[in-house]
Order: structure tokens, then sequence, then C-alpha cells
């Protein structure tokens, strides 16, 4: 999800993506038949991607790098900083 962004010109295609995303999730979300709707699924979140985007002609040309996702490194980072405080700081109840 985080790479999607810089493929899209304005709010209003990012806008049609993120509700595509959204049904895909909530088709996802029904753990009793998921095998049933997992390809279904999976063609709303492609077809989002694929119909929402208009390239441009400078747009479709240029070389857009990818970044790895940085949520996980972020939240191990914010974890270890807490064990670690956690071992100097002493709670003191009153």
């Amino acid at each position: 999800h985080q790479n999607y962004l810089d493929f899209f010109e304005g709010l209003s295609e990012q806008n049609d993506v993120i509700a595509c995303f959204s049904d895909a999730d909530i088709l996802l979300g029904q753990w009793e038949s998921l095998a049933e709707l997992e390809p279904y699924a999976s063609s709303i979140a492609c077809r989002g991607v694929m119909f929402s985007s208009h390239p441009n002609e400078s747009s479709s040309r240029k070389w857009k790098p990818l970044y790895s996702p940085t949520y996980f490194e972020a939240v191990k980072t914010v974890l270890t900083f807490h064990r670690l405080t956690g071992r100097v700081f002493l709670y003191v109840d009153d």
C-alpha cells in the first residue's frame, strides 16, 4: 500500500483505489467463505489499481522507485525503546 500513491496524479484517483481496496477488504473479512471470496477480492483490488490510474505522457516514462514498508521497523523501534527505558526508570507507587 505504501508505494501506490506515487503512481497516481490526484486525490480522486487515489480515492477510487482506496474504495476498491476497502471493498476487497470487506470480502476478505468473511472468514466462513474466505476460499470462495479470495479470488473476487483480489480481482476487485487489481482492477481498482488498473482502472483508476490515468497516466499522462510525462508520468508514464518516469522511473518510480519502490520503498519497503517502514511500519514494522517503527513499531519494533518503539517497543525496544519502551523495554530499555522501562528497565532504567522504575515506576514508583505512592
